[in-house]
């Protein structure tokens, strides 16, 4: 990719696209199937509707400031994949981390109230203002999975 000379105020996003060729672009073109949320020194975000699926790499600690994504705040830079389901999300987030022996204790915020599906030990949960906390320890380059369910009416 050609970006330029010392572009200032320009921006870009692409897509890999396998199996893709001349024929099928201008289709793809038209209708990618995905939207960028976002695109910036902060955060890169894109959703996939028809996969139900949010991807984010997050840049810094601190609140998303994107209300109904799902994710309200992180204490550290970090990746996030959300699959949305019938009974609540799956959540895979990772320490992008390339120093080895540098975990973290990453604190994820999520909009409202979830309840892990199955006991978990590496993770700790705590639920207030309407959003939950998730605690996942995680070394340098590390991934954890989690699937969230909405509570039980009471």
């Amino acid at each position: 990719l050609d970006h330029g000379v010392r572009p200032d105020g320009a921006d870009y996003a692409y897509a890999i696209l396998p199996g893709a060729d001349a024929e099928t672009m201008p289709a793809i073109s038209a209708n990618p199937g995905f939207e960028i949320l976002r695109n910036d020194t902060n955060a890169q975000i894109v959703r996939h509707p028809g996969a139900q699926l949010t991807g984010m790499v997050l840049y810094g600690a601190g609140s998303i400031n994107m209300p109904g994504l799902g994710i309200a705040a992180v204490s550290h830079p970090c990746a996030i994949l959300i699959r949305t389901t019938k009974t609540g999300l799956t959540l895979t987030v990772a320490n992008p981390a390339y120093e080895l022996g540098e975990g973290i204790d990453l604190e994820v915020a999520l909009e409202g109230t979830w309840r892990p599906d199955a006991d978990d030990r590496s993770l700790t949960r705590a639920g207030n203002n309407g959003q939950t906390t998730l605690r996942v320890p995680l070394a340098a380059g590390e991934s954890h999975t989690v699937v969230l369910l909405a509570p039980l009416p009471e």
